[in-house]
């Protein structure tokens, strides 16, 4: 279970680092590139990155409980 320990704070880190990132570069870029990015790309980024870090939570909780049953 370790190693999902380390995914899930890997992608969280990871995430919050690239939140921060556009953060600062959606405050220059002022166009309708930028909108069309943020609608279609960042909003579906943000969605499978919860929703991933959602499934690693529970599967990490799957196995743990197997673990606590096996003999």
């Amino acid at each position: 279970m370790n190693f999902l320990s380390a995914a899930q704070n890997h992608l969280t880190e990871s995430s919050r680092q690239l939140s921060s990132a556009w953060g600062v570069t959606k405050e220059v870029w002022h166009d309708s590139a930028r909108q069309d990015f943020e609608t279609n790309i960042w909003s579906e980024f943000e969605t499978v990155t919860a929703t991933s870090l959602e499934k690693l939570q529970a599967l990490a909780e799957t196995i743990a409980q197997a673990e606590r049953e096996m003999p």
